[in-house]
């Protein structure tokens, strides 16, 4: 009687996974965070003060420079405000409202 080893060979492994590939959606899903207290909204890092209200803010960033992050801005609805996006530092992030 022989018995068969668990492993996986190469072959199937690479199909498997190319199958896997097609059920799990490539896009990358979006979380948002409230900001926390004081922190401001810049054109550029260390940039001009931007006068916006009170916001959300969608991660992950946009772009990304050193302690920068550049983050779509939302209202509490999920929708886009004017303008569409700021740079603040990263650590900024408070609480995780939801995807």
């Amino acid at each position: 009687m022989s018995v068969m080893s668990p492993s996986l060979s190469i072959a199937t492994f690479l199909a498997l996974s190319a199958g896997i590939s097609f059920l799990v959606p490539s896009k990358v899903f979006s979380a948002v965070y409230t900001i926390k207290e004081g922190s401001t909204f810049r054109t550029e890092p260390n940039g001009e003060i931007m006068k916006i209200d009170p916001i959300m803010i969608e991660t992950p960033p946009l772009e990304r420079q050193n302690e920068w992050c550049f983050f779509k801005l939302v209202d509490g609805w999920g929708k886009a405000i004017n303008p569409p996006a700021g740079w603040t530092e990263c650590y900024n992030l408070n609480k995780f409202v939801g995807i």
